[in-house]
């Protein structure tokens, strides 16, 4: 009630305003493998992937596969093709998150760039293990469909190469989404009288996102601790103080994000029963 309401609906319009750059990465993830959606229906899906996140356990890995679901039976594409446009905008949403995190360490002395050397070293070692294991050894325990599947994904994922100045432009896109998720909690820090130090908070979101992976709906319960202790312990505030903070901002985003995302879900419900009806008209 003491807080400025202003400063507030500018916390809401910037955590927010992300979904909207989301749906521009999906839509385009999905032209690349010859999914044709339109700006409306992407922003639909994500709002039903949001939905379907903030329900289900290890919050953001549910949404993806209802989406592919869904998307494969709207579009009659395959399950896998569907996926590996999903997987790909997932990923470049995310990406943000990691290299904001890596370099707010960095710049904070939390994380040296050796131990950043050594994480890709593993990544790539990884990848190249992945693409070049010949048909032996642990590749005989992957069931047939499983390997069909990935191998399908792959070449669908392939197609990113013929399209990377599209990539890097979503890649900035998403950069400055990530950055609307962090100005949202040093807005709401200021409407409750709170300097929160930018630079901090990008320490501060990346780490708090770990919770999202709890075993709770959406990593509800886990996120708000995690968010709260972070932010007790970076910044000179009372637990009192970041508990409020947190929970503004969750209200803000995660209880929001599943009232929009019903809505969404609902809609895309609604567009399939009516595109049905409209083919069986047709027949």
């Amino acid at each position: 009630g003491q807080a400025r309401h202003h400063l507030l609906a500018a916390g809401f319009v910037l955590a927010n305003a992300p979904v909207l750059i989301y749906a521009k990465v999906w839509k385009n993830m999905l032209d690349i493998s010859d999914v044709r959606l339109s700006y409306g229906s992407s922003l639909k899906v994500v709002l039903a992937n949001t939905f379907v996140n903030n329900l289900t356990p290890f919050g953001n890995i549910g949404g993806e596969a209802a989406a592919t679901l869904y998307l494969s039976e709207l579009t009659g594409r395959k399950k896998s093709e569907i996926f590996s446009a999903v997987f790909s905008a997932s990923i470049i949403n995310f990406t943000p998150l990691i290299i904001l995190g890596l370099i707010g360490g960095i710049l904070l002395d939390y994380i040296s760039p050796l131990q950043i050397l050594k994480g890709l070293s593993i990544v790539i070692l990884a990848s190249l293990w992945i693409k070049y294991e010949p048909e032996t050894g642990f590749s005989n325990l992957i069931p047939i469909r499983v390997k069909t599947f990935l191998s399908e994904t792959t070449k669908g994922l392939s197609k990113l190469k013929d399209r990377k100045k599209e990539v890097l432009f979503l890649l900035f896109l998403t950069h400055i989404a990530a950055l609307f998720f962090i100005a949202s909690v040093h807005v709401i820090g200021l409407s409750l009288g709170y300097q929160l130090s930018i630079p901090l908070l990008v320490v501060a979101m990346p780490l708090a996102r770990i919770g999202n992976y709890a075993p709770t709906p959406g990593g509800s319960v886990a996120y708000e601790a995690a968010l709260t202790g972070i932010l007790t312990y970076l910044f000179p505030v009372s637990l009192q103080s970041a508990a409020l903070i947190t929970a503004i901002y969750r209200a803000i985003t995660y209880y929001t994000g599943l009232v929009a995302g019903y809505i969404g879900a609902s809609m895309l419900e609604l567009e399939g029963k009516n595109l049905f009806n409209k083919d069986k008209d047709e027949t």
